[in-house]
């Protein structure tokens, strides 16, 4: 049976359409700048506790997400640790990722661990690789909203460049930014924050090459996540990659990506979260 031309679209619609089903409760992010600490006292500061070793180490993998937001790099919390922007943090939680309480923090944890981004990132890309280049066409040019031709770009283009690491840097990257922030915050407390913490910096570890490897995947991330957030701030993100890997005292160059991390002590328990397993998804 001969198709026609508008056959060959509506089928091309029909292939792409449930890919971005679902979709809308996933554009969250926390790249906003942190408060000043405008006539803070010097009572109003949390003790402040420098890490060094692994957890030094386990922090270090969400600096670029910090680095941006002028934080710090050597505490558990990621900025100025004064009660009095406790509330910023949680403003920036709430607007963000909807986090007003431990279970709000839990599940969108739950989320990042279980499929985040690279999920979507996942299914695109691999619908794309199963068809041919003028489907792809087709599929691109029938397509009106600018994010999702955003994604479709960048599914095509990086989908086979980053195998298996698919988008995981971005995404657990996060979710210890998250753990951070949650501990700031109350919603956590110390020894729970270093539990996760520990395990999505091991995976970290065992997935990516090197410091540069993981900022590099998380830019990529972050790019497929919103091509407006990337256009009015995306600059700041790589200077922030430039400070990371260019200044000496900077944490990617004074923690070697090989440390060793440690499995199970009194303050981090040997978890492993579950990747993403796209073919188990796609096949559906």
């Amino acid at each position: 049976m001969k198709l026609t031309f508008l056959t060959i679209i509506a089928l091309s619609l029909l292939v792409i359409s449930p890919i971005f089903a679902g979709q809308s409760a996933v554009a969250v992010d926390s790249n906003v700048p942190a408060a000043e600490p405008n006539n803070i006292s010097e009572k109003d500061f949390f003790p402040r506790k420098i890490v060094t070793g692994p957890k030094a180490w386990a922090v270090a993998c969400c600096a670029l997400l910090v680095e941006y937001n002028h934080g710090w790099h050597d505490t558990l919390v990621t900025e100025f640790p004064a009660q009095s922007l406790v509330q910023n943090q949680k403003d920036l939680l709430k607007k963000w990722w909807g986090i007003e309480s431990k279970a709000d923090l839990l599940e969108n944890l739950d989320w990042l661990e279980s499929g985040g981004h690279r999920e979507l990132f996942e299914r695109i890309g691999r619908q794309i690789h199963n068809k041919n280049s003028l489907s792809f066409i087709l599929i691109y040019l029938t397509t009106t909203d600018k994010e999702t031709r955003n994604k479709l770009l960048i599914a095509y283009q990086y989908y086979d460049v980053v195998g298996k690491k698919s988008l995981i840097g971005w995404d657990f990257e996060r979710a210890i930014y998250l753990c951070r922030a949650g501990y700031e915050c109350g919603y956590i407390s110390e020894d729970e924050a270093w539990d996760l913490i520990m395990g999505y910096a091991r995976y970290l570890q065992q997935t990516f090459d090197s410091w540069e490897d993981l900022g590099s995947n998380h830019i990529l991330g972050r790019r497929f996540w919103s091509e407006q957030e990337t256009l009015e701030s995306g600059e700041g993100i790589d200077d922030a990659f430039i400070i990371l890997t260019e200044m000496p005292s900077s944490p990617w160059n004074t923690l070697p990506w090989n440390m060793n991390l440690g499995q199970d002590n009194k303050n981090h328990k040997n978890f492993l979260p579950k990747p993403f397993v796209a073919n188990a998804v796609l096949e559906k």
